[in-house]
């Protein structure tokens, strides 16, 4: 694996994060109990970000219909080893929220659901409500859902149209990308990148990368005691060993901790610090890798403490962890550095680093810790 591409996606992916944007990536096989775990994080910062319950409960409906549609709809086939896994992204960009979900689907599916998109979107708000009453008073109900009954709530709770695409990938699927668009404000416009004027594009790019690199959960946000819980809850429900777990969530708990307690905050009376974290799993190993923001004034000790621990052996690395564990007063200056030795300890592989100055406050910092299996 090349270090170096991980570390230059992380500066990537922290270049276009806005202190009051999210991102949120979950990709795997969906089940109903990921799918309460998801929401729970995405709400916790659904409360940090957005002042009005009423688009709260906006949101959080579209991602239970958007959640839904994926459980309801992935294809059977589809394991965890698939790289056609299911989506699903949230993302806040400046005032509008997008919730985004793509699954394979059996080509045949395909004129149906196209169908129901076109009459949906063809639809203004009070011919929606009517059309959703039809639907359940001819009870054209299926096992597969309701006749579009999620969808048609979906545009009807957003106020926009369902922006939708098919890619075929071989004669019997297709994946299936949705997104819909959540106004925070009740007069902010909807989203319109400059390149493309089609964000659903965005969504088709990054997914190309996390399949790729098969990235299965990125966060980009704002992070406290309360995501880390929720994070390390879905990493829970992947399947895997107990051990290997247990190795998991220590090394994403030190990971985590280390963006809370030293990460910059533009912001300091908010409750989060805004970074990365991103878990992509290989034949053979795990990659961990985390990026933020940090006060310049700290690089120099940072740097100076990574490159100690590096470069002792994992014996010489023992007895340095149990002499700063018994003599605090003695290496208080080493202090937060326990956290560093105990992610090499537990990886046992060194840690990869990269800083890069920012402004005359702030630099960028990128970890990445490697977890053989």
């Amino acid at each position: 694996m090349n270090t170096k591409k991980y570390l230059k996606l992380a500066i990537e992916l922290l270049e276009r994060v806005k202190f009051n944007d999210i991102e949120y990536v979950y990709r795997r096989q969906f089940t109903d109990s990921i799918t309460e775990k998801i929401l729970t994080l995405a709400e916790t910062n659904l409360q940090q970000n957005v002042n009005k319950t009423v688009i709260q409960k906006r949101i959080y409906f579209i991602m239970v219909e958007g959640l839904q549609n994926v459980i309801r709809h992935q294809e059977a086939k589809v394991n965890q080893d698939s790289e056609n896994k299911g989506i699903f992204i949230i993302q806040k960009i400046e005032d509008n929220y997008l919730i985004s979900t793509g699954n394979l689907i059996d080509n045949n599916q395909i004129e149906a659901l196209n169908s129901k998109l076109k009459v949906i979107n063809s639809l203004n708000k009070v011919e929606l409500k009517a059309y959703y009453k039809k639907i359940l008073t001819n009870e054209e109900i299926s096992e597969k859902g309701g006749a579009g009954l999620g969808l048609i709530e979906m545009a009807r709770k957003s106020g926009n149209k369902l922006q939708y695409e098919f890619y075929k990938l071989d004669e019997k699927h297709s994946y299936f990308y949705q997104q819909t668009e959540i106004l925070a404000k009740k007069n902010a416009p909807p989203n319109a990148d400059s390149e493309t004027n089609n964000s659903l594009d965005n969504v088709k790019k990054l997914h190309l990368i996390l399949k790729k690199e098969n990235i299965l959960i990125n966060f980009n946000g704002g992070f406290n005691q309360e995501n880390l819980i929720n994070l390390l809850s879905i990493i829970k429900d992947q399947g895997r060993s107990k051990s290997k777990s247990r190795k998991l969530y220590k090394l994403i708990v030190e990971l985590i901790q280390n963006i809370i307690k030293h990460g910059y905050k533009p912001n300091p009376d908010v409750n989060f610090t805004p970074g990365i974290f991103f878990l992509s799993e290989k034949k053979d190993c795990f990659y961990l890798i985390t990026a933020n923001f940090i006060k310049n004034e700290i690089v120099d000790k940072l740097k100076s403490k990574l490159d100690y621990i590096n470069n002792l052996n994992m014996k010489e690395l023992s007895k340095f962890y149990n002499e700063v564990l018994l003599n605090f007063d003695e290496y208080d200056s080493k202090r937060t550095g326990l956290g560093f030795i105990d992610m090499k300890l537990k990886s046992n592989n060194n840690i990869n680093y990269y800083f890069e100055n920012k402004d005359d406050k702030k630099s960028n910092l990128v970890l990445q810790i490697t977890l053989k299996k």
